[in-house]
């Protein structure tokens, strides 16, 4: 049987698709909570999704099958990564298939930080990675890819502050550039930079880059479920060698507590210990800024917060007497230095 997709006009076979993978990203959201049951089902129409892109016919104007084969290969590059920065590194290596120049800004609280180029002088980092850091204020093609919350193809001249944005990665302005969000939790966690430098060569690769965009945002949000899946379960400790009840404020003492209590706080240190771990895997960029600049909890106040409700929520009654939620966020967010946090006590 044919596919359906030779039928029909590029533009609706492409929004179909884009419809598609919207539909899987929220029934992806909606199994979170039972991921041996529903990782299979996502695994499955993820790579079904993947196998389908070179179907769409006839190809785009100016999109032959072999840059959709490109296009295929660099989505299958993004699924396999992981950890963030794997998936981030593979999506700049195809964003840059197609364009002279390409950099991947994260956002990090009210500013937009550099975090790899390609293409520039300097492979890697264009001006350096801590270097490249601008105000989500400042009036570019950046500022409005956010606020808009949408893909932006502009001339340098479109944007009033255009130029200092792109005197800061130290090349020649380029005639045309293109930046589009990357999201992450349904918000703007990065941006894609592209342009062809001083050539004027229309871009059609665009879509292109719209897609492993949404792929790659995806595949952020499923690395903690595949490190879940990866990870055997772990083995319970006898209640006098389990090390966590050290660290524990007023612990249960094994002479007094019942197993079922000895229990509970093994769960609540597990479960503690998971939260903030997935905190970890989901900012890694931000958290390595984060530590250098002692204001973590102001970084990832919103995450922190979340997953504290999570914990409080499943283990009440251990609020008053011990917070296995922070310990971890001391030994795992701030490697075990407790001013990392920038929390005022």
């Amino acid at each position: 049987m044919e596919n359906q997709n030779f039928e029909k006009s590029p533009s609706e076979a492409r929004e179909e698709w884009l419809q598609r993978l919207d539909s899987f990203r929220q029934e992806f959201s909606s199994l979170k909570g039972n991921i041996s049951e529903g990782w299979d089902k996502l695994e499955n129409e993820l790579r079904k999704l993947i196998e389908e892109v070179p179907q769409f016919k006839p190809a785009p104007v100016g999109v032959s099958w072999e840059e959709l084969e490109v296009l295929t290969g660099v989505l299958e590059e993004i699924n396999r990564g992981k950890k963030q920065s794997e998936v981030l590194n593979s999506l700049l290596q195809g964003v840059g298939e197609y364009f002279q120049r390409v950099a991947l800004f994260v956002i990090s609280k009210q500013e937009v930080v550099g975090w790899l180029a390609k293409g520039f002088a300097v492979e890697g980092v264009p001006a350096g990675r801590g270097k490249v850091t601008l105000p989500l204020t400042q009036e570019n093609i950046l500022n409005e890819v956010y606020t808009n919350q949408t893909t932006i193809i502009a001339r340098p001249e479109d944007q009033p502050e255009n130029d200092q944005f792109l005197q800061s990665l130290g090349e020649a302005l380029p005639k045309q550039m293109m930046a589009t969000p990357l999201f992450v939790r349904g918000k703007v966690a990065a941006i894609i930079y592209g342009d062809q430098g001083d050539s004027l060569e229309e871009m059609t690769m665009v879509p292109m880059v719209e897609i492993m965009g949404r792929v790659a945002g995806m595949a952020v949000e499923l690395l903690p479920l595949r490190r879940k899946l990866a990870e055997a379960p772990p083995k319970p400790k006898p209640p006098e060698k389990a090390e966590e009840r050290k660290e524990v404020e007023a612990p249960p003492s094994p002479e007094t507590a019942t197993e079922a209590e000895l229990k509970v706080h093994e769960e609540a240190q597990r479960f503690a210990r998971l939260l903030v771990s997935e905190v970890k895997l989901y900012n890694e960029v931000q958290v390595a800024l984060g530590r250098k600049n002692r204001d973590l909890y102001q970084r990832l106040k919103d995450d922190i917060e979340r997953s504290r409700q999570a914990y409080n929520k499943r283990f009440p009654s251990l609020a008053a007497t011990t917070d296995y939620f922070y310990e971890q966020l001391v030994k795992i967010l701030a490697e075990g230095d407790e001013s990392a946090l920038g929390i005022q006590k």
